[in-house]
């Protein structure tokens, strides 16, 4: 069985793609009850890099109460990467 482990200029890039789903913010935790409001999906309520970017236009929540997911993307194969220039970082 061959590894490329060892081989410095063969090595597998793995793709993640990462979003943001239903808000899981509980409106009813101040009197000791559970409530989300709905929301399936964050959408930015401003532009990238933005502190209004960290806002749902939806529900007006901050990113950090939507379900985070990564995935990663399938890979397509080896990439070759520095193996022309000669440079072989790990």
């Amino acid at each position: 069985m061959c590894s490329n482990r060892n081989i410095p200029h063969l090595r597998m890039e793995r793709a993640v793609t990462t979003t943001y789903e239903e808000c899981r913010k509980n409106h009813a935790a101040s009197i000791g009850k559970y409530a989300v409001d709905g929301c399936g999906e964050f959408m930015p309520a401003g532009e990238e890099g933005s502190g209004a970017a960290l806002r749902c236009a939806a529900c007006s929540c901050h990113r950090k109460y939507h379900k985070k997911v990564v995935r990663q993307v399938p890979n397509s194969g080896f990439v070759f990467s520095n193996l022309l220039t000669g440079n072989r970082s790990e």
